[in-house]
């Protein structure tokens, strides 16, 4: 074969190589790079389907440290919601959760559908294994409270952690609806919850790197908050339903969409549809 002819194949072949190389960075590009990983958590819950008063407590504690204390309140007829993302001392965190995996057993409920109630949830997971029950309160063994007092107790010695949070979650038809916690260390706690109130079905603990949690800050600019609930046309993304819940510094907003509108919210909730590979 001549030289020549030679040349020019390793020529190409290094082109092709070069362009597959860009090709495949790209891709990684379009999604996040989801690091799973040994963590362990828990979610305790106390919720009132009405929301009368309280409507909302939940604490979220994972292996690591982090928690997430939220609680939503009925202030005559205005929602308010509290957010606070801090880390408390590692083994203290572990210690909550295997006092909580022990309470729990292995109960694995249904879920309750109801419109009149006050609920209950514990969720559990770590790898392979998820666990979670839910119940009305006045049935609840006493455990619940237990739970609910050292969860509280030991939350107030958290060190507060930057203010952001973003909280995905989604529902195609005749699927399970996904939920995201992004967290802003980079730690992504991902469910998978049943058609009842409370069936937890699968769960998992993620890192993603720094630049993506940066990006992802760059994108929730002010204007997001003014954005309004959306769901039209959530066929369009095959979507029954999805909303985004978001917290950047002092500034908080729940907005329902499926990512079809033009608002800022609209356009954010379907990146991150792109990001997690749900589209």
């Amino acid at each position: 074969m001549p030289q020549k002819y030679n040349q020019n194949i390793n020529i190409l072949t290094t082109i092709l190589l070069i362009t597959v190389a860009i090709s495949g960075c790209t891709t990684q590009k379009d999604t996040f790079d989801f690091k799973e990983t040994d963590m362990k958590y828990y979610e305790f819950v106390y919720e009132d389907t009405e929301c009368k008063d309280e409507c909302l407590t939940e604490y979220i504690v994972h292996s690591n440290g982090l928690v997430f204390p939220k609680k939503e309140t009925n202030t005559g007829g205005m929602i308010n919601t509290e957010i606070y993302i801090g880390i408390i001392d590692k083994k203290k965190a572990e210690t909550l959760i295997e006092r909580t995996k022990t309470d729990i057993g292995n109960t694995n409920t249904e879920g309750i559908d109801c419109d009149s109630c006050q609920l209950y949830h514990i969720f559990y997971g770590e790898k392979e294994i998820t666990r979670s029950f839910t119940t009305r309160t006045e049935n609840a063994p006493g455990f619940f409270k237990d739970i609910e007092e050292n969860t509280s107790q030991e939350l107030k010695t958290q060190t507060p952690l930057e203010p952001f949070f973003i909280h995905l979650i989604f529902k195609k038809p005749k699927e399970n609806a996904i939920d995201y916690h992004f967290f802003p260390d980079g730690t992504v706690l991902k469910e998978q919850f049943g058609e009842r109130n409370g069936e937890l079905l699968s769960s998992a603990i993620y890192t993603i790197s720094q630049k993506d949690m940066d990006a992802m800050k760059q994108s929730t600019t002010n204007d997001i908050f003014a954005s309004s609930d959306n769901l039209d046309r959530c066929d369009k993304n095959n979507l029954e339903w999805g909303y985004i819940e978001i917290q950047k510094g002092t500034s908080y907003k729940l907005i329902y969409t499926c990512g079809t509108g033009n608002s800022r919210a609209d356009k954010l909730f379907s990146e991150l549809l792109k990001k997690t590979g749900a589209r």
